[in-house]
């Protein structure tokens, strides 16, 4: 802990995060999902979580601040999909108050919509981001949220974000759209 982290504790705040260049990072290898990337190694994760049949959420943690960094993985898809439609449907679908427009993107070689976030909780202001990405076989959500006076997180996330390989699944799971 740093002298200035130190006060900040004896003052009752928390201590911050460090500057990007100072950051040390160690690799998350998910089983389930099929990908790894690179998360602050003074991070926290939670075991992955079950939110839904056929698809789960991983949440990293800081823990000098109000920020966390969420990937979710859908894994069995309708068998008339359309991406396009899903992601400005979940983006846009309004929650908790935001309000975001979907973006369409690149990942790599897959398509990706993402929206920037801004709101307010308990009188501070947080800023965010989220990202989908369609593999073809599979979805991956990315969302990130931050106190937006704490700008240093925002390279740390998107460290995170460009770390993210994903690698081939070795089935696919369809299941039935509802009538």
């Amino acid at each position: 802990m740093s002298i200035l982290d130190g006060i900040r504790t004896m003052l009752g705040r928390k201590a911050a995060e460090p500057e990007f260049d100072k950051m040390h990072f160690k690799n998350y290898d998910d089983f389930y999902g099929h990908f790894s990337m690179f998360y602050p190694k003074d991070w926290s994760y939670d075991p992955p979580v079950v939110i839904d049949e056929g698809g789960y959420a991983v949440v990293f943690h800081s823990g000098k601040s109000r920020s966390q960094f969420r990937v979710g993985v859908e894994t069995i898809l309708p068998m008339e999909f359309n991406f396009r439609k899903y992601a400005k449907n979940e983006i846009e679908s309004s929650s908790s108050g935001m309000v975001a427009k979907a973006c369409s993107s690149k990942f790599g070689k897959h398509p990706c919509f993402t929206a920037a976030y801004e709101y307010e909780s308990e009188g501070r202001k947080y800023v965010g981001k989220r990202i989908l990405i369609y593999t073809g076989e599979r979805i991956f959500s990315i969302f990130y949220t931050h106190p937006a006076d704490e700008k240093s997180l925002e390279g740390i996330f998107l460290y995170m974000t460009d770390s993210l390989a994903i690698r081939s699944a070795k089935t696919k799971i369809f299941k039935r759209a509802r009538p």
